[in-house]
């Protein structure tokens, strides 16, 4: 059937490189199945393929050479390994490796878009303010060539705009298609459309960039409904339910209805196209809207479903059913279960059934601290294929947790990890060190309980508190002790200017709130690091450095590029981003000329002998060493390793 309906999910979600978002292809299902013929474009992704093309990075790289030593030392070094690791992003059919766990140089690519994150007013995007990300996104539409990409049938284009950094994007990708091809309405849905102030709807709508109406709260309805008029010629968004639009009487906003039962939902339609550019697919499918729990004070995402039930639950069998589907349909195995918080009888229960019909995947979603969730569950969501459960935990202070109204207590957080480790259950753990109110000391004490909890600990994302306007917190800022003022740094998670809110916490100064955030993060990368401890042990150790076994340069995981007076290094295992003084370069060329060689061997060229093992110890310290009759690589996929790329200044620098 031809295409009436172009859905788009438009840069910037860094997170979502090298993935499948699920949001078009749960909207195209529900249009197909009514008739509409519809194709889907995942320019989120393109902008990561753009990001790594020929002369990109290069030009990226020397625009940050000349910036402050902070942006050097990341986007910089970054940029410029990427440039010689650009092979290692893709698999041996030419798919993308762009998955922040991939084992490779992903995550420098995270880095690097980073810095086009724009996170701008959108008063003041509309009203022209520009600046160089904005300019790069917009070549980037005219280098993607998308207008060209476009069925000629197409007659609405849907941007799915998830989350915050997507928006100003959106806005100049729908100035960009308006300006081509006028003919055809374009709107804008999705979270961060449904969560943005009404003022900024209403600015976006009467200003001349291209957008002819906004959905909010769940699209699929109303989409539906909208793909009918254009497809029989009359356009009347009066008539939507949760649209936003102009008319001669200016801005209007139809009330929301209820959305779609979500057992009704045909199953998501995923593009094979799309699919098969990538090398980890992952298929996102939808248990809950809302979230069972629903309370807690600093989320804004329970306000994304006006008109519907605060939650509302797909049954298993549904779910199940989808999940063998999808595995089946495009031969994978990979599952996120999309929800807020998958409630512990749901868990059991579609465990149970996974097991049953002998489902054999891997499957994670978020979960929060319930203590519903008896060993015996957590048992049989491993033995089911549950690969790891993420879990908001933010803070091990009681008085905190109870003031910002999260359901568990410090002494729950600490059974539900005991548990969930006795039973095999990898925790993933979110924080947010500085919830209102909270002190240094009160701040510091829940770390020192963290510490305590670390072997029960996968992997630990930080994330400062930010006061949203669309939270609970955000309405009524002095029931948490906020102050009305402008913040020092008015930017933060939510990565959405027009949803920060003025104020500040006094609970700490900005002194203590720097150090706390330090300390958070070091304790991240303590816990982070050990899940690549594994990779290390390939390597050689201190202790091993002066047996007897012959060791030798690990040259094949390692980029070293001269940079004035010193070396950028880059280990593409243990995915470190060091520096070494620039006369390491002839240590290199010693060690790489030695070929194969024991501890002691190498120390009896120095003079004294204390310096040579030094330097041995400080590689060892690097993971620049390997033992001569173990290939590390042997256990390695290619793309987590590049060719032989040792290069010092004198051999070939950057």
């Amino acid at each position: 059937m031809p295409s009436d309906v172009m859905l788009i999910f438009p840069p910037l979600v860094e997170t979502n490189f090298g993935a499948y978002y699920p949001s078009t292809a749960v909207l195209a299902a529900f249009l197909r199945e009514r008739g509409v013929g519809c194709a889907q474009m995942d320019l989120n992704e393109d902008f990561a393929e753009y990001l790594v093309g020929d002369n990109i990075l290069a030009g990226i790289a020397s625009r940050w050479a000349q910036t402050a030593a902070q942006h050097r030392d990341g986007v910089y070094r970054a940029a410029t390994i990427l440039s010689t690791k650009r092979h290692n992003l893709f698999d041996a059919q030419g798919r993308h490796l762009f998955r922040q766990d991939s084992r490779g140089p992903a995550h420098l690519l995270t880095t690097v878009a980073h810095e086009f994150h724009i996170d701008m007013p959108v008063q003041e995007c509309v009203a022209g303010k520009t600046n160089e990300a904005m300019h790069f996104i917009s070549e980037f539409f005219e280098a993607n060539d998308v207008i060209s990409r476009l069925p000629q049938s197409i007659k609405l284009i849907g941007l799915s705009v998830a989350m915050g950094p997507q928006i100003v994007p959106a806005l100049l990708l729908s100035k960009y298609l308006k300006r081509r091809i006028p003919e055809v309405k374009i709107v804008l849905g999705g979270p961060a459309i449904s969560l943005m102030a009404s003022e900024d709807r209403i600015a976006i709508l009467s200003c001349e960039n291209g957008v002819d109406g906004l959905i909010r709260f769940d699209g699929e309805i109303p989409l539906a409904k909208l793909a009918v008029q254009v497809m029989t010629g009359n356009w009347n968004p009066s008539e939507i339910p949760s649209m936003s639009y102009v008319s001669s009487h200016g801005v209007q906003e139809v009330s929301p209805m209820a959305g779609a039962n979500l057992d009704t939902l045909p199953f998501a339609h995923y593009d094979e196209e799309l699919l098969n550019k990538l090398a980890e697919p992952e298929f996102g499918i939808v248990q809950a809207r809302g979230c069972y729990w629903g309370r807690c004070a600093y989320c804004d995402f329970v306000e994304l479903y006006d008109g519907s039930p605060a939650f509302r639950t797909r049954s298993t069998t549904r779910l199940v059913e989808e999940v063998a589907f999808q595995t089946a349909q495009h031969d994978g195995d990979k599952v996120s279960v999309i929800t807020e918080a998958m409630p512990p009888g749901f868990a059991r229960r579609m465990s149970e059934e996974l097991i049953s019909r002998g489902l054999k995947i891997s499957w994670n979603s978020f979960v929060m601290v319930d203590d519903r969730f008896t060993p015996e569950i957590m048992k049989l969501m491993v033995a089911s294929g549950c690969e790891y459960v993420v879990v908001g935990m933010e803070t091990m202070n009681d008085r905190v947790l109870s003031l910002v109204q999260k359901a568990a207590s410090s002494q729950d957080n600490l059974n539900f990890l005991i548990n969930a480790h006795q039973a095999g259950l990898k925790i993933k753990v979110n924080l947010i060190p500085d919830l209102p109110s909270t002190t240094y000391s009160e701040a510091m004490e829940a770390l020192s309980l963290l510490r305590n909890c670390s072997d029960y600990l996968s992997s630990v994302a930080i994330f400062p508190f930010e006061a949203t306007r669309s939270s609970a917190i955000g309405r009524n800022p002095e029931l948490y002790h906020l102050k009305d003022s402008e913040p020092e740094n008015p930017t933060g998670q939510a990565q959405f200017a027009s949803n920060h809110l003025r104020a500040v916490d006094p609970a700490m100064t900005a002194i203590e709130r720097s150090k706390v955030h330090r300390a958070y993060a070091d304790f991240a990368r303590e816990i982070n690091d050990s899940e690549v401890a594994a990779s290390r042990t390939d390597f050689v150790s201190e202790k091993d450095l002066f047996s007897d076994r012959p060791i030798k340069l690990a040259e094949r995981f390692i980029d070293v590029f001269g940079e004035g007076n010193e070396l950028q290094c880059y280990h593409s295992v243990t995915h470190e981003l060091f520096r070494l003084p620039l006369g390491w370069c002839r240590v290199l060329e010693i060690v790489k000329a030695m070929g194969s060689f024991t501890g002691g061997e190498f120390v009896r060229r120095f003079e004294p002998a204390e310096v040579g093992a030094q330097l041995l110890r400080q590689m060892a310290r690097y993971c620049l060493l390997s033992f001569a009759h173990v290939d590390p690589s042997a256990d390695a996929p290619t793309h987590g390793a590049g060719d032989s790329t040792v290069a010092t200044p004198s051999i070939g620098s950057h």
